[in-house]
């Protein structure tokens, strides 16, 4: 065999692969990827007691599982840009005003999205409750267990603060965690400060008989609101849909924390 007749084929062999790619490349740069970034924007306003506070500058915006986020300025206005194409949750919060998420929002590329109306937050209540007397109430004739009881101090002045008491299943959950039992306490409903709940509505909640809980409280201001999407508005309070969970959008410090098992 010839020497030329070894150098042939390999030389036809680049030949075909150096074609080959160059085939690709005409065939990628005459078309583009149709998949373009989108824009989203927003409203996010600060009030306290007064109303709307002078500056709303400093909200953190942020698309949660992603990189993007950004902070509103002065007016409350944020904008989100260059996002790829999605579905996204959204994380709206500020350090003493609270924390709020909406869900679902759609990029579906160039255009701008918006998350509106807007989220108004309110300060968050600086008090911690005290929750004490915390104890099994034993009701009728027969001396049967029908309630867990306790009282509650507060001491706030604002109407738009409401007290929330919670029943968790852990000592570490938190007032803006979702909650295993939660009431509202109002003082025109309850005499010497007192609140409960009945053992069998802790029951149907899950909790069997024997399972220890624990009992603690926060100040909520519900004068915090979320306007999702002109639908409505709900106010301080978000339902994540994931649980069909309740979470407060503005709650206060902790109170103490007191253990009791469920008869």
């Amino acid at each position: 065999m010839k020497t030329s007749d070894r150098v042939y084929p390999l030389v036809s062999l680049l030949f075909v692969l150096v074609f080959g790619q160059l085939l690709m490349s005409c065939k990628q740069a005459s078309n583009p990827s149709s998949v373009q970034p989108g824009s989203v924007t927003g409203v996010a306003s600060l009030w306290d007691s007064a109303g709307p506070m002078a500056s709303s500058v400093g909200v953190t915006v942020a698309l949660d599982n992603s990189n993007y986020s950004t902070q509103t300025d002065a007016t409350g206005f944020w904008k989100i840009d260059n996002v790829s194409p999605g579905n996204y949750n959204i994380t709206v919060s500020k350090s003493g005003f609270g924390l709020c998420k909406a869900y679902g929002i759609t990029i579906e590329g160039p255009g701008t999205a918006s998350l509106s109306p807007q989220m108004t937050f309110e300060a968050a209540a600086t008090d911690a409750p005290v929750i004490s007397n915390l104890a099994i109430h034993q009701g009728g004739d027969t001396g049967s267990v029908t309630s867990v009881v306790g009282a509650i101090s507060v001491d706030n002045n604002n109407s738009s603060i409401t007290p929330v008491i919670f029943m968790d299943l852990s000592p570490n959950v938190q007032p803006g965690d979702a909650h295993t039992l939660f009431q509202l306490w109002r003082a025109n409903e309850y005499i010497n400060n007192q609140f409960g709940w009945s053992v069998d509505a802790i029951h149907q909640a899950g909790i069997p008989s024997g399972t220890t809980v624990y009992i603690s409280a926060s100040e909520v201001n519900f004068g915090s609101v979320w306007h999702p999407g002109g639908a409505g508005i709900s106010s301080g309070s978000y339902s994540d849909p994931v649980d069909n969970s309740i979470h407060f959008i503005t709650p206060g410090s902790r109170s103490n924390v007191i253990a009791v098992t469920i008869p």
